[in-house]
């Protein structure tokens, strides 16, 4: 396949770029780890018909699939107002409910940067590590990436509270497992977790 590569993007593991084709547009994919090569093209093909890109192409360790044009649900939190946060939430909701009516489990991997916001709706667009366990394990990693971002405190609790109420639980399901989380994520990023600051901000999404 003839192609010319028109941008590059940020990727700690593998080698992400948009390329032109004959096809068109196309993201193309070279992975250092086998297994997260194959891992990623079987959840790819599960999902198929859902937001996800598709497949166009698979050799070796790489993939070409679908450009999915759009911004970073991470820019689209940080960048927007509070009001917004409902309405942001609620599409990555849908997203997490249609994947998890697939496949019986939650995406593992939920970092914001993994996600793609296009006319208001949400796209999953990283699949690299095994799905597993269920929707509370998956808003609970949500929530702690939401936490620890930096941005009004106001805009984390709109948009925490509001992606619990499309899930259809409250905190009280996810809160042993947010903390524990948030904890995990300050030590890997080696921060200081202030256990009482996180359960004020999860006590406080119990009255909303």
């Amino acid at each position: 396949m003839k192609e010319k590569t028109i941008d590059t993007f940020k990727s700690k593991k593998n080698r992400v770029c948009l390329v032109q084709t004959r096809r068109g547009l196309l993201i193309k994919k070279v992975f250092q780890d086998k297994k997260s090569f194959y891992t990623e093209r079987r959840e790819l093909r599960l999902l198929k018909g859902l937001r996800v890109p598709i497949v166009v192409r698979a050799t070796r360790n790489t993939l070409y699939i679908t450009y999915i044009e759009g911004r970073l649900l991470l820019d689209e939190f940080l960048e927007r107002e509070s009001a917004d946060m409902p309405q942001l939430a609620c599409s990555l909701a849908a997203f997490i409910l249609s994947f998890y009516r697939r496949r019986g489990v939650a995406p593992s991997d939920v970092t914001f940067r993994n996600f793609i916001v296009k006319e208001n709706c949400c796209y999953g667009i990283d699949f690299e590590e095994p799905s597993e366990g269920g929707k509370e394990r998956c808003v609970a990693r949500l929530i702690g990436f939401c936490y620890l971002y930096d941005t009004a405190a106001d805009k984390k609790t709109a948009f925490c509270a509001a992606l619990l109420q499309a899930m259809g639980f409250g905190v009280e399901a996810v809160y042993d497992q947010a903390i524990g989380y948030i904890s995990m994520l300050c030590e890997r990023r080696k921060i200081i977790f202030d256990e009482e600051s996180t359960g004020v901000f999860l006590n406080g999404l119990k009255s909303l």
